[in-house]
């Protein structure tokens, strides 16, 4: 709905976008015009040693500086310095003219101008005049034990090839060295492949396109296809949300936030989506069009954003099929199903699935289940309590979809990642495949992030019988998290996902603090845009490592009733990769 309003508003929004920047483009020309004529009137230059026209002049000091620079009785012989080149008299730009009038030329004798190249005693050796001679009466003399007097820059200042053979500590390289010195200024920040190895150890990129480091590629597959200017992953998918059927232009807008409608067994819809990530993205972005590309109405590209590029509608029998193909090019035979929370999008949950996929370096199949939840701009007044309702109804279809996925696939392992009011068809659905014991040692790990369940309901009621069933389940709770805090008002009961409610551990579930990362601005999203929590459970999903082992990501700490659990640190991704890297080549 919203969408729709700036799109219909969106050319009047540009036309007057376009016009504020105009009449500001058109003061700044303004003022930029003035300040040049200010200038051109009252002929001030920056000082500096030249006198050509336009560039910094020398103020006209007592020395023989100025009086060198205007010297035109120069030896044939000797090539002129481009540093010190001399300006013709008759030449009326620069400031050179205005302090030293063309008719008051001095002409510097030839013993100043070779003053360089004949030292005292004390100096350095005397340079041979231009005949490659010494002058009369002059002797060499021993190379001195240390530096003579500071000379102004006589390399700057003698031409090329003047004393030459009689300095043999000079190096024959010596015209190349500022474009020397400049390369080894470069060599010393080289970050090519051959200067890589003497790092240690050496951070993998967060890309999984060619070029990375081997060992990370030498552990793992890459995720998703290279398209160029973008990485193409596919996830696969299942909804109970109706099909309005296909939509040019926007492939995911084909599922609404209405519940499906028709037989009990044809309410669950199949597929795959192909989602764009691009070369340029950062860990836990979701990269998307700006507020003036938006307003506008300009279309998203897979280059440059996260978004939906294909959707295909499958029937059962082809998704199992295709998905059974993705978990058996995996290393360990696994996939996780991501499910979403209240006011997502069909298209925001396979975004946010292929990202995680993307970031956490799954190798199996990304798969997410997407149940109908409107948003509060379609239904404001009802949207959460619809999706209460919603979501006890799709716990069920959830349960079904949960145990075909470890039927049909050959998945030795499926993990379970829930975020929000998803929690509660995760905890439902899994509680109710509790009566099929031989499923149970294929659910890998339970991971629950920002659960908004009644934290009393939780404690007593679902955590004795969830890990009863799944004995690995993580849960993430902050206390930063304002979502949670809206959902504690509106219930008048404290929310699991808010870590001040956690007095005690619940039983037999791993509790991590999440109150210390940086979050977004209602710190709801932690688990998916932030790099800290996203390296953590790239750890938790690619080792397995409990709590307690994951030192690199984890340190211990107290709930406020005072029980054990642990608190995220801050943590690049490069390091986990690198870690994981070199466990798998252990």
């Amino acid at each position: 709905m919203l969408t729709d309003l700036f799109e219909s508003s969106g050319g009047w929004v540009a036309l007057l976008i376009v016009g504020i920047v105009a009449i500001f483009a058109v003061i700044a020309a303004i003022v930029l015009r003035l300040r040049g004529n200010l200038t051109e009137r009252t002929g001030e230059r920056p000082m500096g040693p030249s006198t050509a026209p336009g560039a910094p002049r020398t103020a006209p000091a007592a020395d023989a500086a100025p009086n060198a620079t205007r010297t035109v009785d120069t030896p044939k012989s000797e090539p002129a310095n481009p540093a010190s080149s001399p300006v013709p008299p008759q030449r009326p730009e620069g400031v050179g003219s205005a302090w030293q009038p063309p008719t008051q030329r001095r002409v510097v004798p030839p013993a100043d101008t070779r003053k360089f190249d004949r030292r005292p005693s004390p100096a350095p050796a005397p340079a041979q005049d231009n005949d490659g001679e010494l002058p009369v009466g002059a002797k060499p003399a021993p190379p001195p034990p240390a530096p003579g007097p500071t000379v102004n820059a006589p390399a700057a200042r003698r031409p090329e090839g003047i004393g030459a053979a009689s300095a043999p500590a000079r190096d024959p390289r010596a015209a190349e060295t500022s474009q020397y010195r400049n390369l080894s200024k470069t060599v010393q920040v080289d970050d090519s492949p051959a200067s890589a190895p003497r790092r240690e150890p050496p951070p993998p990129p967060p890309s999984i396109l060619p070029g990375a480091p081997a060992p990370m590629a030498a552990a793992r597959r890459a995720i998703g296809e290279d398209q160029g200017d973008y990485v193409a992953v596919t996830v696969h998918y299942g909804t109970d949300r109706r099909d309005t059927g296909e939509k040019a232009g926007d492939p995911a807008a084909r599922f609404s936030y209405e519940r499906a409608q028709g037989a009990p067994g044809s309410l669950i819809s199949y597929g795959t989506c192909t989602v764009s990530i691009p070369k340029t993205h950062v860990a836990g972005g979701l990269e998307d069009r700006t507020w003036v590309q938006w307003t506008t109405g300009q279309a998203r590209q897979p280059g440059q954003h996260v978004m939906v590029v294909s959707l295909s509608v499958q029937q059962p029998e082809l998704f199992f099929s295709t998905l059974s193909e993705a978990v058996a090019r995996s290393s360990k035979k696994d996939a996780f199903v991501f499910v979403h929370g209240f006011s997502v999008t069909f298209a925001d949950a396979a975004r946010r699935t292929a990202q995680m996929a993307y970031d956490l370096r799954f190798e199996g199949a990304p798969i997410f289940f997407s149940w109908p939840t409107p948003d509060f701009l379609s239904a404001p007044l009802t949207a959460y309590t619809t999706s209460e309702g919603n979501a006890i109804l799709s716990a069920t279809r959830l349960k079904t979809f949960l145990q075909d996925v470890l039927e049909k696939t050959g998945a030795e392992t499926m993990h379970v990642i829930a975020h929000s009011m998803g929690n509660r068809l995760v905890t439902d659905a899994l509680q109710d495949v509790d009566a099929m014991a031989q499923l149970k040692p294929r659910i890998g790990e339970v991971i629950l992030t920002a659960p908004d369940i009644d934290t009393t309901l939780f404690n007593e009621v679902i955590a004795p019988r969830l890990t009863k069933f799944t004995p690995r389940v993580t849960l993430y709770a902050s206390t930063k998290d304002r979502a949670i805090g809206s959902s504690e008002g509106a219930h008048n009961n404290p929310r699991i996902g808010d870590f001040q409610s956690l007095l005690t551990t619940p039983q037999g579930v791993e509790v991590i603090d999440a109150s210390g990362v940086e979050s977004s601005t209602l710190g709801h999203s932690y688990y998916g845009d932030n790099e800290a929590v996203i390296a953590d459970l790239c750890y938790l999903l690619n080792l397995g490592e409990r709590a307690g082992q994951r030192s690199l990501t984890l340190r211990t700490a107290t709930t406020p009733g005072g029980s054990p659990c642990w608190s995220v640190m801050t943590r690049s991704l490069s390091e986990v990769y690198t870690l994981i890297a070199a466990r798998r080549a252990a």
